[in-house]
């Protein structure tokens, strides 16, 4: 029962680079708990359904009105174990570990997912469980390239995005709609749990979508 927070807990858990120049805004929410470890930075009226904590207080720029719900504690520092090394070990072991020099797209279907590594090029469709047993899916570090996802994920799934070689390396994009085949804020028993690593930004994609 006593023990360290985990990562799996937060809805979003936001380490000091990403609260530095994110800010919360209007039409934003979260129904689970939020953690800022650093500057919990807001604009007009966002929503946070579930406990919201931050390290270094909150910004209420331009006299924002946040919602939080189920309160908000400020001065909690909930630093996260940083060895996402295993992760690739994982992918390597047991699950899918791509390598070369090229980016990842990944779709999303239910139980299986299809993946090209060229954009333009024929996708390859297979089961997830095929792909990667454990559900880890990485592309690996010390590579040129990010990893495009989207679709409906059905199982655990975890996707990396693992190069430290470049600012411009080791992203995840969103591309489109990203969703669990059983939603579980309406069906308890779903076991659908996505995690997105990135050794840079996850990035929601400027598109049509």
């Amino acid at each position: 029962i006593m023990g360290p927070s985990k990562f799996s807990k937060f809805a979003v858990w936001a380490g000091p680079t990403a609260s530095g120049g994110a800010y919360w805004e209007t039409g934003d929410s979260a129904l689970g708990p939020v953690h800022s470890q650093g500057t919990l930075k807001t604009i007009g009226s966002p929503f946070f359904g579930g406990k919201t904590s931050t390290k270094d207080g909150v910004v209420y720029h331009a006299g924002a009105t946040p919602t939080f719900n189920a309160g908000l504690e400020s001065g909690v520092s909930i630093p996260m174990n940083l060895k996402y090394r295993r992760i690739e070990d994982a992918a390597r072991s047991a699950g899918k570990l791509f390598d070369g020099n090229d980016d990842l797209y990944l779709t999303f279907a239910g139980d299986s997912v299809r993946y090209r590594r060229i954009a333009g090029d024929p996708d390859t469709t297979v089961r997830v469980t095929d792909l990667a047993p454990n559900g880890v899916i990485a592309l690996g570090a010390r590579l040129t390239g990010n990893i495009y996802v989207q679709g409906v994920v059905r199982g655990r799934v975890t996707i990396a995005s693992m190069d430290t070689l470049g600012a411009s390396r080791g992203k995840v994009y969103i591309t489109g709609d990203l969703t669990y085949q059983s939603d579980p804020r309406f069906k308890q028993s779903s076991t659908d749990m996505l995690g997105i690593v990135a050794v840079n930004d996850i990035i929601i994609a400027d598109n049509s979508a």
